[in-house]
């Protein structure tokens, strides 16, 4: 081989070979001091190398945090870290309990409920199995939500599903239009004049989220959550996404959930009950009620 084709051949491999393996983008490593006591939850995140941290988000902390994420930080050393959050295109399911509900909306309707894991499970999809042979119905998902304003229904989805004759038994994808709130949702469906639809089992399927991140050595990170007062970020590590994404990452865990002073703060908020409350409403409720008194006219003894 002539020697420039040799030196061209060499040059084409190394740039083949730097392509593979991109860089580890050099930005990132901290951000602005931050005070974590209005955040409510903390876990540590595990990792045994610095670099580019990768860490899926269990859906249990995904409950916790605000829909759209903007409550979560990145903690290390007393400073947030910028992050960039992503979704990989994997999703991940979990089997719930299901129960046939009686007289739920009348003598032709067929109606269950299905447990979620926990409250605001963010789920996208259900997977049903019924062992019924032929059958046409429309399904409607729904939850029950309280609110200030007193108690209300919330469609989920509403969807065909049919078997024809000779189909084979498979489990039906039924899409959510918008994740759950509520502790249990229901799905019913009008049988008409048809036997009544059976449904055995039931899953839920949820996103996976990642969050990327660079450290430069092993310092304690936290990842906190749980602030829905929290204002939103904006990280110019967006603009890097592509390096991130593409960098050799390191796979981190999330430890235990620690609570933080958020958490008490919200608890009192959310009860309304402290009894030292009540006490102070009632001793501010008895001063006005006095100045009150004072402030009247006295009337003259004998008067008509």
């Amino acid at each position: 081989m002539k020697p420039h084709l040799l030196l061209l051949v060499l040059c084409l491999s190394t740039a083949a070979g730097s392509a593979e393996t991109s860089a580890e983008p050099k930005i990132g490593d901290v951000g602005p001091a931050i005070d974590v006591s209005p955040w409510s939850f903390q876990r540590q995140v595990q990792f045994k190398q610095a670099g580019v941290i990768m860490v899926e988000i269990p859906p249990e902390v995904l409950a916790r945090a605000a829909n759209d994420l903007h409550d979560m930080r990145v903690v290390r050393d007393g400073h947030q870290l910028p992050f960039i959050a992503t979704k990989p295109g994997v999703e991940r399911e979990m089997e719930v309990p299901i129960a046939e509900v009686s007289g739920a909306q009348g003598p032709t309707w067929s109606a269950w409920e299905l447990q979620m894991p926990y409250p605001n499970f963010p789920a996208s999809e259900l997977l049903l199995e019924s062992p019924t042979a032929v059958f046409a119905r429309t399904l409607v998902v729904s939850e029950q939500r309280e609110t200030e304003q007193g108690r209300f229904e919330r469609i989920l989805s509403q969807t065909n599903w049919q078997r024809q004759s000779g189909q084979p038994a498979g489990t039906f994808h039924l899409g959510l239009f918008s994740a759950p709130r509520a502790g249990s949702i229901r799905i019913a469906t009008d049988n008409g004049s048809n036997p009544r639809l059976k449904i055995t089992s039931a899953r839920v399927v949820y996103p996976v989220v990642q969050l990327l991140f660079r450290v430069p050595d092993t310092t304690p990170v936290h990842l906190c959550y749980g602030n829905q007062g929290a204002p939103y970020t904006r990280h110019d590590l967006q603009f890097s996404r592509f390096e991130y994404e593409t960098a050799s990452q390191v796979a981190a865990t999330l430890g235990t959930e620690e609570r933080l002073a958020g958490s008490a703060v919200g608890s009192r908020l959310a009860s309304g009950s402290s009894p030292w409350l009540w006490s102070a409403l009632a001793l501010a409720a008895g001063a006005l009620l006095w100045l009150a008194a004072k402030k009247l006219p006295k009337r003259k003894a004998g008067g008509g």
